[in-house]
């Protein structure tokens, strides 16, 4: 569920984050790039993925994943743009901080601990 949220809300480009600068959409629009916020080749976009290890369910980009040019790594993208650049160039454009808010509240009102909890008790 998280994997699909995340790409909806980088295809919808609808969590309010700061706008790109004007020179930086030209510069994307000059190298042939979207000029979408997270979206430069699709690297990123394609590297999300979600997957299960032992009883954790994971989301995100997994670790040593890299661009299509292989000179940066996913997660690096994926840390810059959640939390911003430490130089202050890159302001901060969270989307797994939201992504997983509504992930949890979808799974709340999807699964309903309560009543998994209520059938359990019946059948036992």
């Amino acid at each position: 569920k998280a994997e699909g949220i995340a790409k909806t809300h980088i295809s919808a480009q609808d969590l309010d984050w700061i706008p790109l600068k004007p020179a930086t959409i030209s510069k994307k629009i000059s190298a042939g790039y979207s000029e979408n916020i997270l979206v430069e080749t699709s690297s990123y976009f394609q590297g999300i993925t979600s997957f299960v290890d032992g009883d954790m369910a994971h989301a995100g980009v997994r670790r040593g994943v890299r661009n299509r040019e292989g000179n940066v790594e996913l997660g690096m993208i994926a840390a810059v743009h959640e939390f911003g650049s430490d130089d202050g160039v890159i302001p901060a454009r969270p989307l797994w901080q939201p992504t997983f808010a509504e992930t949890m509240h979808w799974h709340m009102l999807k699964n309903q601990p309560i009543m998994h909890l209520a059938e359990l008790l019946r059948k036992y």
